[in-house]
C-alpha cells in the first residue's frame, strides 16, 4: 500500500509535521493518488507533476488512467518521426 511505503520515504525534512511537497496540492488530489497508485515512487511522481503543471483533479485522474508514470520519457511526437522511426519529416 502506498501509505505504508510513504512512511519509509526520506523527505529530508525534520521529524516535525508534514513534508512541504504534500502541502502543494489539494486533499482531493491526495486521495486520488493514494487510492490509484501502486508505489510510493509513483505517488510522488504524480504529486510532483501536479505541482509542476498545476493539474486539476480531472487532469490528474486522466494522467493516472493513461499511466504516465510508466510511460515517462518514452513519448515521441509523431510530427518528428516517420513510421520507420529514423528520419524527420520535411
Amino acid at each position: 500500500m502506498v501509505v505504508a511505503e510513504l512512511d519509509k520515504v526520506n523527505f529530508n525534512q525534520s521529524n516535525r509535521g508534514m513534508p512541504t511537497i504534500f502541502a502543494g496540492i489539494p486533499w482531493g488530489h491526495h486521495v486520488a493518488i493514494i487510492t490509484k497508485c501502486k508505489s510510493a515512487k509513483e505517488a510522488l511522481f504524480y504529486i510532483e507533476k501536479t505541482i509542476e503543471q498545476g493539474m486539476s483533479r480531472a487532469a490528474l485522474m486522466n494522467g493516472i488512467k493513461a499511466d504516465l508514470y510508466s510511460h515517462q520519457g518514452k513519448i515521441v511526437h509523431k510530427k518528428y518521426t516517420q513510421q520507420n522511426g529514423s528520419s524527420r519529416k520535411k
